[in-house]
């Protein structure tokens, strides 16, 4: 039987992730975030907009799901808007998205393709229920 750990609404808030996971039982074994009793991370709903740290958030889910293939995400509305800002579609920059379109700008040009890139794969993977 799988176990599953669901997390929602993460918000940009990666400070607060980390400690929840750690809370949860999970470390890091060989590069890579374990449950002793084998459980899975479930990433449901926003990922990014409001918190300070989206970018960094991004960055790890993306690393779980997509490389190390150790966890699931299920994205929120807020996902979808970002994937559509990440695709080049005119998007409002308000209710929260500001806050990520100003983090990623911030970003050398390099560093906003590979977040970029990893969003759009991230989401373009994810189970939608």
């Amino acid at each position: 039987m799988m176990m599953y750990d669901v997390i929602g609404d993460i918000h940009g808030c990666f400070d607060e992730l980390q400690q929840l996971i750690s809370e949860l039982g999970y470390s890091q074994i060989n590069n890579k975030l374990v449950h002793p009793d084998h459980r899975t991370l479930v990433f449901l709903g926003d990922l990014t907009d409001r918190g300070p740290a989206s970018i960094d958030v991004i960055n790890f889910v993306y690393d779980l799901v997509v490389n190390q293939e150790s966890a699931k995400y299920v994205p929120g509305n807020h996902c979808n808007k970002l994937y559509r800002f990440f695709l080049g579609n005119n998007v409002q920059l308000k209710h929260g998205i500001e806050t990520t379109a100003e983090e990623y700008a911030q970003l050398s040009k390099t560093k906003q393709s590979q977040v970029r890139n990893q969003f759009i794969s991230l989401y373009e993977q994810a189970l939608f229920i």
